[in-house]
């Protein structure tokens, strides 16, 4: 019949599930699980000594024999003895609750950690005491230590995990109960009133500190480290300072998919500079700013918002400064005064439209290595190329439901947010037109939220006609929207700037290809050798899909328009394009 032993939180003894009990001492129970855990042959003289060491030698072997006969009375399977030694029958079912405590505190898996602590229900035997065995205390006193060494890591890692991903309520909970085991543990208490300011709760992390300097005061004499007090004073300075974030001007709709990427990899400890990137109108603006005020209590000293749009190189120290509430000193370098400002600071920085200004991209490199942390989150037409860049691509919604049902769909939900804004509910038999108008603007968040404000003037049919007919027909006239973004011409023209010469030539001839094109097919027709193409994808012009590079509609729609204004570069690149895919197809044929 199996055996389980609970060694954590007291000692029970349980056969085939019924508690035994009506041991002669607690000796006997103590004996066996020694025996449990310290596998292989004991000699009897060295069991008599570890359990009876301070009685005569004929006196302890008698006392070895008593309590193994009331060991084989209530579980006789389990032992194995013989007249020189005893050991545990291998060959007997037991478990214990330590063992499987052990195998969980040992995965690296958060998931198995969290399971770990529920088989922790206190010191290991709590409350056994033996007499005449000091080697029994000795050895007793070390396992417990280790087992409550053990349990303090498993907590600390766990209270680390949640943090990292931003679980503050779970970790302060995970640190609360770190502190019950060994409340003078001075980095439990600072780390305990990081979160609970990161969480929002202020007041609380500072009377944490008074706990901190109370208990070290009471239980060691000693003041807290100057890293605690620090700390207390920049949790005290961020309570008196809020830096509140743009409010939007319409309501945030989906894109929960991509929040949740963003906030997972802002909670990396490796990832400190993120960049949003993806073609104008994909909506990277309104994402960074949804992550933004998700974060905005997980960071000590805040969240701040650089709008960069309008902002030339030479002005960008002063866009920070004018964000960031910096009064710059007229006798220091205001580029020295930034970073010595961050330097101490754990801050989000929330950098828009920042693909004008790449050469000015070593500031942030200096940034991320003065200011250890504070992170960038970022957003821009084109990446970085610095080490530290962590990419997260932002493309149109999805506009294929598939199985789903399209009310699902974030595009569609999208839409609709923005007809219901406008004053017109769609019934359920529009959803046919609205996908299509949906798949003719890319699913871009811009081409959509323009599509829509036409509802209600024009029909659903008639404003999929004029996207057909136009790129023009994407406008609108809201006068507290940026210029930059009331047309998607306009958002297009502003990449198209960005663009050197021979870019802009090589993009004219690869929109020829009306379905995608393959690397082997974009050098024949348009001379774009891969470093072109890669170029070209860093700066969300074309996607990479499997084995084929493909345009967004709208942006394809508007470089047909830039190939048309080149008569001779058209008449060029049709006959190149004609003659690949007879070519092709010749070669096919054979």
């Amino acid at each position: 019949m199996p055996l389980h032993l609970t060694l954590l939180g007291g000692l029970t003894l349980s056969l085939d599930g019924k508690p035994l009990s009506g041991f002669a001492s607690s000796k006997s129970t103590a004996l066996f699980v020694y025996l449990a855990l310290n596998p292989g042959a004991h000699p009897r003289p060295a069991l008599a000594s570890l359990f009876w060491g301070e009685l005569p030698e004929d006196r302890a072997l008698h006392n070895l024999r008593t309590a193994l006969n009331d060991l084989r009375k209530k579980i006789p399977h389990h032992l194995h003895i013989t007249r020189t030694e005893i050991a545990l029958n291998p060959d007997a079912p037991l478990t214990t609750d330590l063992s499987e405590f052990q195998a969980l505190a040992a995965s690296p898996n958060p998931a198995n950690l969290q399971s770990a602590l529920t088989h922790y229900h206190g010191e290991f035997l709590a409350g056994l005491q033996l007499k005449d065995a000091p080697a029994f205390d000795d050895w007793l006193t070390a396992q417990r230590e280790r087992l409550r060494t053990t349990m303090l890591q498993t907590l600390h890692t766990l209270a680390v995990d949640h943090a990292q991903k931003g679980n503050y309520p779970t970790g302060i909970a995970t640190l609360r109960h770190l502190l019950t085991l060994e409340p003078w543990r001075e980095e439990a208490h600072r780390h305990l009133m990081l979160l609970l300011a990161r969480d929002g709760q202020y007041s609380a992390a500072l009377y944490q500190y008074e706990t901190c300097r109370q208990i070290l005061h009471d239980e060691l004499g000693v003041a807290p480290l100057r890293e605690t007090t620090a700390l207390y004073e920049r949790i005290r300075a961020a309570r008196r300072n809020t830096h509140p974030l743009p409010a939007p001007p319409t309501p945030f709709i989906a894109r929960e998919k991509e929040l949740a990427q963003i906030t997972e990899r802002l909670a990396n400890p490796h990832c400190r500079l993120l960049t949003l990137t993806g073609p104008g109108g994909s909506g990277k603006t309104r994402l960074a700013l949804q992550a933004a005020r998700l974060l905005q209590h997980h960071f000590l000293n805040g969240v701040f918002f650089v709008p960069l749009a309008e902002i030339e190189a030479p002005h960008l120290l002063s866009a920070f400064a004018q964000h960031l509430a910096i009064v710059f000193r007229e006798n220091e370098n205001p580029h020295t005064q930034l970073l010595n400002y961050l330097a101490p600071k754990e801050i989000l920085l929330v950098l828009d439209n920042f693909e004008h200004l790449l050469p000015s991209a070593t500031l942030l490199s200096e940034i991320l290595r003065t200011a250890p942390e504070v992170k960038i989150l970022l957003t821009s037409r084109e990446r970085l190329n610095l080490r530290a860049e962590w990419v997260l691509e932002i493309s149109g919604m999805e506009t294929l439901p598939g199985d789903k049902d399209p009310r699902e769909l974030d595009s569609v939900r999208f839409f609709l947010a923005c007809t219901q804004q406008g004053g017109v509910l769609l019934q359920d038999d529009a959803y046919p037109q609205v996908l299509s108008i949906l798949q003719k603007v890319g699913g871009l968040p811009l081409g959509i939220e323009l599509a829509a404000s036409w509802v209600p003037s024009l029909s659903l049919s008639e404003i999929e006609t004029e996207i057909t007919r136009s790129l023009d027909f994407l406008a609108t006239s809201f006068s507290d929207m940026p210029e930059r973004q009331r047309s998607l011409r306009a958002v297009l023209e502003g990449s198209w700037r960005l663009l050197t010469g021979f870019e802009q030539a090589t993009l004219r001839q690869l929109a020829i290809f009306a379905g995608g094109f393959t690397a082997e097919a974009a050098v024949e027709v348009a001379d774009a050798h891969l470093s072109t193409l890669r170029s070209l994808t860093h700066k969300s012009l074309i996607q990479r899909s499997g084995e084929r590079f493909l345009f967004h509609e709208l942006p394809r729609l508007f470089l047909n328009e830039k190939l048309t204004e080149n008569p001779e570069l058209l008449s060029n690149t049709t006959t190149r394009h004609s003659r690949y895919f007879a070519a092709f197809l010749h070669t096919r044929e054979l």
